[in-house]
């Protein structure tokens, strides 16, 4: 096999593996004085711009850390997708920037960062929602499924690092011609005159 044969093999594979990123992963967590409370994280198709609601995102994933009161608690993007009632969510995925919004619920109007809940089936309309959260933007985060309420007073968010396949393409490409470089040898010739 030539050199050129090979570099030519090498740069078509990093053209087909060099896709753009295809998900942006936010984490973020809230916690009340210094102590994580609820934490997480979502991820989304990084070719999308504007305002982002939970049916635009790739994954979800929530996290209500547990302590001698209180369960933990776990909401996926199929448990939120499946929610109903104050289903809020929005994300300017142009800024990195989460907003908030007013939610119209069974109890009234909520000021939401964001939140998804549902009744069952056979709760009659003055009972409490039984499934599902809502992070509030006064600094109250409430779990319907434990029945758990706190404060919050922080929220961080931060983009998590993930190598993209375009990075890991031309890591590949790398090491093969730098292979290629040390094992290919100079051939020599003999020149006659005669």
């Amino acid at each position: 096999m030539s050199i050129k044969a090979l570099i030519a093999g090498t740069l078509m594979a990093a053209g087909v593996m060099a896709s753009p990123a295809e998900a942006a992963t936010i984490v973020f967590d809230f916690s009340f004085q210094n102590v994580s409370r609820v934490n997480g994280s979502f991820s989304f198709d990084d070719a999308k711009t504007g305002m982002l609601g939970y049916a635009d995102l790739t994954a979800f994933d929530l996290t209500v850390i547990g302590d001698a009161v209180t369960a933990a608690s776990n909401y996926t993007l199929a448990d939120v997708l499946a929610m109903p009632v104050y289903s809020f969510f929005s994300f300017d995925a142009s800024q990195y920037h989460l907003n908030t919004g007013v939610v119209d619920g069974p109890f009234g109007p909520v000021d939401l960062f964001f939140g998804a809940a549902s009744k069952s089936a056979n709760a009659g309309p003055d009972q409490d929602l039984d499934s599902g959260f809502v992070v509030g933007t006064a600094g109250a985060y409430r779990d319907f499924r434990t029945d758990f309420a706190g404060g919050i007073d922080n929220l961080s968010m931060g983009v998590a690092a993930v190598p993209e396949p375009a990075t890991w393409a031309m890591m590949l490409v790398g090491f093969a011609l730098v292979g290629a470089a040390t094992r290919y040898r100079r051939r020599t010739t003999s020149v006659v005159f005669g």
